[in-house]
């Protein structure tokens, strides 16, 4: 049996000026459509974690407030993993983010494989090299965290450590980076109504490449 999956929608969105989760495209909003493709991997409902619990009722997307209020993505991460203890006998969730422009089965399917394979491992995650910079990208989502992650969460958010690549550093061996796929988009997240713009363009032109 496949994990829950979450959706993490507790942003302000600041950068992008209004909700980015229900930012339209091709006639349907982020979150949306992300609902459909994880919903539709694990086999049952994804759950939005968001910052108030009716934030996308009309969309008939279930949503879990924050423990932590305002406490950045780590506080939805430890949301996720609490209500995942509570209400399934799963020791693994699937974290995605609201602002992700693509999600394939393939991906999940790499990390989940890679969950089920590790013993004793927290976090399963992708990560990106670039030739051109020392240090590697990591991408939290889409992500596989354990829910023994919940008590190091706790003594983070107490602390007010909220970084997701702090969090990855003191987990070390028990963290895992995969190399991203091939087929992983060169915009992987939008952030402002410019990325959102130039994802979509890439999108016309791919599109239109094919014909």
């Amino acid at each position: 049996m496949r994990p829950q999956g979450y959706i993490l929608s507790g942003g302000k969105s600041l950068r992008f000026g209004s909700d980015k989760a229900r930012h339209k495209t091709n006639s349907q909003s982020l979150i949306e459509n992300l609902d459909q493709k994880l919903s539709h991997w694990t086999g049952q409902k994804s759950i939005a974690v968001a910052d108030r619990s009716d934030k996308y009722l009309d969309l008939n997307i279930p949503t879990i407030p924050d423990i932590h209020p305002e406490a950045g993505p780590l506080a939805g991460l430890h949301a996720a993993l609490t209500h995942s203890q509570k209400t399934t006998q799963d020791c693994w969730i699937v974290l995605i983010s609201c602002d992700m422009t693509e999600l394939k089965p393939d991906w999940l399917d790499i990390l989940w494989e890679r969950a089920q394979q590790s013993e004793g491992a927290l976090s399963i995650h992708f990560m990106e090299r670039n030739s051109k910079k020392s240090e590697p990208r990591l991408h939290p989502f889409p992500g596989c965290y354990h829910t023994s992650l919940i008590p190091i969460l706790e003594t983070r958010l107490a602390t007010q450590q909220r970084s997701f690549f702090k969090l990855f550093q003191q987990l070390n061996q028990k963290c895992h980076s995969l190399p991203i796929p091939e087929n992983w988009p060169k915009i992987p997240q939008i952030n402002t109504p410019q990325e959102s713009l130039d994802w979509q363009n890439s999108q016309d032109h791919d599109s239109g490449s094919l014909r």
